[in-house]
Order: structure tokens, then sequence, then C-alpha cells
């Protein structure tokens, strides 16, 4: 696999027609960047009964306003982000800038040891990362994310390799209805995709918003994860990053301030 970059000093500036993928890991959880969560993240982070959950958590809402922060030339701690639900308001919502502020619209995911945030000028993102796990009940998950089809591609899979078939399945379908903002309104066995075996693309979608084409792309987060990225609109050169030197100088590495 294509291992993400480590920026040299400061981060690239994200330009129109670039997306970029910031990669981290929870071990990269501090203190200093508990500071830079709001009240509703704070409270939401407090929720989580693992220690896990809640490093990945902050360190996916620490990496946004880090990465933003960067972009706008603003302080980490002055970012605002709104995650307001479109359906029920509540605050888990797709994350997003206030009105005024730059079109960069984001995505966030986090899973296993992973934690990826996707931004972009003016596209429609989504992005999903997935670890791969021996044990995951394929035969039970299979009906809720696969079309007849594309079951039948499964059965040519066994073992790992079958799990981690299912998770390609799975992000890709997870990161299309992020991008198109659709969520639960389309199920994941609704629409198909190419077979984990050829390149990314969606093939039978059943209503496109806009009429606008949906671009996939396999993602690179490393051994033991899968991951993808939906654009929708035109192509985007996809740049992965990693994030551990960014955070490092944003308030320390693994061994600093761990709560």
């Amino acid at each position: 696999m294509r291992a993400p970059r480590l920026p040299s000093s400061a981060p690239p500036a994200l330009e129109p027609g670039v997306c970029h993928i910031w990669w981290a890991r929870p071990e990269s959880a501090t203190e200093t960047l508990l500071e830079l969560l709001d009240e509703r993240e704070q409270r939401r982070y407090a929720s989580y009964r693992e220690r896990r959950d809640r490093d990945r958590f902050l360190v996916a809402c620490g990496l946004m306003r880090v990465v933003l922060g960067q972009q706008l030339e603003q302080q980490p701690s002055s970012v605002t982000l709104l995650r307001d639900c479109t359906t029920c308001g509540r605050p888990h919502g797709k994350p997003r800038l206030p009105p005024g502020s730059p079109r960069i619209e984001l995505s966030v995911s986090h899973g296993g040891d992973r934690i990826a945030v996707a931004l972009a000028y003016g596209a429609a993102l989504g992005v999903d990362v997935e670890p791969i796990i021996a044990t995951l009940p394929v035969d039970e998950l299979a009906p809720h994310v696969l079309m007849s089809e594309e079951a039948m591609e499964l059965e040519g899979w066994s073992g790992l390799r079958r799990v981690e078939a299912l998770l390609r399945y799975w992000t890709r379908k997870e990161a299309v209805v992020k991008a198109t903002g659709k969520g639960l309104a389309t199920p994941l066995c609704g629409f198909a995709v190419t077979s984990p075996a050829d390149p990314p693309d969606v093939i039978a979608w059943p209503s496109m918003p806009g009429g606008e084409r949906v671009w996939l792309y396999d993602l690179h987060p490393g051994a033991g994860h899968v991951a993808s990225l939906a654009v929708l609109g035109p192509p985007l050169e996809v740049m992965e990053l990693d994030s551990a030197g960014l955070l490092e100088l944003d308030g320390g590495g693994p061994d600093r301030g761990r709560r």
C-alpha cells in the first residue's frame, strides 16, 4: 500500500481541484486537543465509556480544527464547526463551517486505529474507514450492504479476503451516502458499486442529486483497515497526508498530556 506522506514543515495549502485526506491515530489524543473542543463536543467526548472511543473522537475533532486553522489562517481554537443534523437538529450531523466562511467541505470518519479527515473546496465529500476484523459476521451483514449481484460476487471470496471484500463494498457505499447526504434514506443495499477487485465506481444508483456524478476512490489507511472516499461533481486529485507531525506541532505526541 502507498503510505500517506508526512508534511516536511507547514502542511500544503488546499487548492481547488484537490482533496486532502489527513490520517491520524487515537494515540495522538492530548490535553491540548481537548482544549480545542466546544461545549457540545466536550459533552459528547465525556459520554463515551471506552477510552479508545473517546480518543478517536477527540483526535477527529482536534485534527479538523488544526487543519482548518492552517488553511483559514486562524488559531485552531477560533475555528467554529457546525454539526446540527439537517433532519432532527441534534449535534451529530456532518461537520461544516458557518455561513459566510470559505466553502471548504468536510467529512470525517474513525474506526479501529485510524481517523480520517477529508476536506476540499466546493465539492461534497464522504469518507469512511473501517477496521478489518477476522470475526466480522459477514453472512449477517451482507444482506444489509449488498445487492444480489454483489452478494454473488462476494461468494467468490473466502477467509479474511472475504471480510476485506465486504468492507470494501461497505466503505465505498458509506462514503457515497455521506457525500450525497442521503444517510439512512438510501440503504447500502439499495445501490451498487463495482467489485472490490475492480476500480471503484457507482454502477447503479436510484436517483443522483442534481444529476451530479459520484467519483469513488480507494484510500490507503495502512494495514488492517479499508477506506474509501466519494466526491460529488468533477473528479479531484486526492492527496493523503499523515497528521502525526502536524498534531505534535500543535500540542504533543502520544506521551504528552494523555487522558
